[in-house]
């Protein structure tokens, strides 16, 4: 069983209080209702980074969280989130959450718009094979998730939204 990802949307009051308050980090996820303030990627997350991101294509492909100036490009970003929250907590480990201010999102929504997985998988296709373990259908598998991530920022930034990144 490997990482997931999952992303809450969130308005930039509430995140403040996310921020100031783990509790309120929980409260968020556990009252979101999925399918609308919250999306699970599953293992996609995992294969976008790894396109989205040169970074870690140069670093040997595995992610870990040790890669901490990762990521280094706005679309690797709206995967993993620009800002890291509660570093230092004893409540997490080494995959705290991070998030993307309202204005970031609304920068990488139209990003993701003009993104051709197609071709970037085409591209990365070998590298990406033994970086990410998702057998040999991963674009089918990547390619829906693609589609449920990229729907999702738009929305957030059409409601001027936050979003969190969180690993699990």
């Amino acid at each position: 069983m490997g990482t997931i990802l999952g992303l809450t949307r969130l308005s930039p009051e509430r995140l403040r209080r996310v921020e100031q308050d783990e509790d309120e980090y929980w409260r968020v996820n556990r009252e979101g209702e999925y399918g609308a303030d919250l999306v699970d990627i599953d293992k996609a997350w995992d294969a976008l980074h790894f396109l989205f991101d040169p970074a870690r294509r140069q670093k040997g492909g595995q992610y870990s969280p040790e890669m901490e100036d990762a990521p280094t490009t706005l679309l690797g970003r709206a995967v993993l989130g620009s800002h890291r929250m509660y570093v230092g907590s004893p409540t997490w480990d080494d995959l705290v959450p991070r998030y993307n201010t309202a204005s970031e999102v609304a920068e990488m929504a139209p990003a993701l718009g003009g993104v051709d997985l197609a071709a970037l998988y085409t591209e990365h296709r070998d590298a990406l094979a033994g970086a990410v373990d998702l057998g040999p259908h991963a674009f089918d598998y990547v390619q829906p998730g693609f589609e449920t991530f990229r729907a999702f920022y738009r929305a957030a930034a059409a409601r001027g939204e936050a979003v969190i990144a969180s690993l699990c």
